[in-house]
């Protein structure tokens, strides 16, 4: 089997790069594109091991996963490019601008962070909760991703309708390679990338939900970046994409237009 990434493009603009997060696949964007691709040219990526794009054993090395990738990217994205990454997928769009191999121009970051695990001057996911998805895994990897799923959901308003929608979503895909989601899960409870976000020169947006029990808007504050701008959804928890829809197709929109 190639080692071939999976995408689309679809509408006209700056280019953009969406990067989905764990358990997920690239369908997770739809609601989004009708708007979006009307002023911008949106590549939609299955990540190593998710919906369409096939797993690799070499892959569970975080920096071979990002490197497959940005290959794929050089040979189809060959001029300047933004990167947008939800959850998971902000440390690939970090890693990815932070090697400065591609000409990037952006990066956005939507309920996403550099290190997602909590430690003593860090907010962020207990060591417990990623041991209990880590161990629930082993047993059944579709059960994890209904609780995962219940979790990212947890705090919003409209918890069932969200859980809905995203299952809706994710039925339009392949189910994702168990070896990528025990990988993934390794990374966000053992990746630092702070120092790799702070030095990057480029222009960042971070986009973070109030009501998100995976990435607390404490993190905001500790996290310290010229050119950064963050907008905060007050009415959303880990998915403020699909939460608050058409204010984040205009911040994402107005960060595009911006002069770098």
């Amino acid at each position: 089997m190639t080692k071939k990434i999976s995408d689309s493009v679809q509408g006209e603009g700056a280019s953009w790069i969406f990067l989905h997060g764990w358990g997920m696949h690239s369908g997770i964007w739809q609601p989004l594109l009708a708007t979006l691709s009307n002023s911008l040219r949106i590549r939609t990526i299955d990540l190593p091991g998710f919906g369409d794009s096939p797993w690799h054993a070499d892959y569970a090395d975080f920096e071979q996963a990002v490197t497959a990738l940005e290959k794929h990217l050089l040979e189809h994205e060959p001029g300047p490019v933004n990167i947008m990454g939800w959850s998971m997928g902000g440390l690939y769009a970090i890693a990815l601008a932070a090697r400065q191999t591609l000409n990037v121009q952006r990066v956005a970051l939507i309920a996403s962070t550099p290190k997602f695990s909590q430690e003593p001057s860090w907010p962020g996911i207990q060591a417990n909760v990623l041991a209990m998805f880590q161990k629930q895994l082993s047993r059944d990897f579709r059960a994890t991703i209904e609780r995962f799923l219940a979790v990212q959901a947890m705090g919003s308003p409209h918890v069932k309708r969200d859980i809905r929608l995203m299952h809706e979503l994710l039925a339009d895909g392949a189910e994702p390679n168990p070896e990528a989601l025990i990988a993934g899960l390794k990374w966000l409870q053992e990746i630092d990338l702070r120092p790799q976000f702070e030095s990057l020169t480029c222009p960042t947006l971070r986009l973070y939900g109030r009501r998100d029990s995976l990435v607390p808007i404490r993190q905001a504050e500790l996290l310290q970046k010229p050119i950064d701008h963050i907008e905060i959804f007050a009415e959303s928890a880990h998915t403020p994409f699909l939460n608050e829809r058409e204010r984040f197709c205009q911040a994402l929109i107005e960060f595009s237009e911006r002069s770098v």
